[in-house]
């Protein structure tokens, strides 16, 4: 946790990531893409799957074409098939939720703070996990990574979202687990909450670190 265990300005708003931060999805989708590599022959590269978290479908494949310059398969190919399987996985297991979510949804909806969600993934795909899990419409506002020209770490989805919420972005927290969100939040000049996702690094003490959505009504 930063320096203060509350935050100096009252919280109006949250914005949050949608895998890793709200759906246990991330893991789930690393261990898929190890899967799929392995099947097309493509050697498994830890910092290209760092590399692609928390980035639009365009930033993604020219982190793939850097990585695998001479792959006969294509980035979209390859995440269309990833995405895939990840559905066929909901459909049959439902989506897994980070602990602390619905607890955390209720106690903001009962002090009246809105909800918007800003995700790097598409609306298509986005859209169908959230209606998968009954929580579409708990968000005030969604913006998704198709939606944006520019992906996380630039701030523009969390700009986008922050002015359709119609709040300043003083009153506004960032809830990421990704080191691309966090630093987009940074460079946006957002509050943010970091809740690691099984990757850890270094990040400024302005940073809140906790360890579960629902410790977030602390800071509140």
């Amino acid at each position: 946790m930063g320096k203060d265990s509350s935050l100096h300005k009252k919280i109006e708003g949250i914005i949050f990531d949608m895998d890793g931060t709200i759906f246990d999805t991330e893991r789930l989708s690393y261990n898929i893409w190890i899967n799929l590599f392995n099947e097309y022959h493509l050697l498994p590269n830890t910092e290209f799957f760092l590399g692609i978290r928390g980035r639009n479908i365009n930033d993604s494949k020219e982190i793939f074409k850097k990585y695998y310059p001479n792959s006969r398969y294509s980035y979209l190919e390859l995440k269309e098939e990833k995405n895939q399987r990840l559905l066929d996985y909901v459909a049959n297991n439902g989506v897994p939720i980070k602990k602390g979510f619905f607890t955390l949804i209720k106690f903001l909806k009962a002090k009246g703070i809105k909800m918007a969600l800003a995700t790097s993934s598409s609306k298509n795909y986005a859209s169908y996990l959230l209606n998968k899990a009954n929580v579409y419409k708990v968000f005030d506002v969604l913006v998704f990574g198709d939606e944006v020209k520019h992906s996380k770490p630039d701030p523009e989805i969390f700009n986008i979202a922050a002015s359709k919420l119609n709040i300043n972005k003083e009153n506004i927290l960032v809830i990421e687990d990704s080191k691309h969100g966090i630093n987009a939040a940074l460079n946006g000049n957002f509050k943010c909450v970091w809740i690691p996702d099984g990757i850890y690094f270094d990040v400024p003490s302005s940073i809140y670190k906790l360890d579960s959505l629902d410790e977030i009504k602390k800071l509140i």
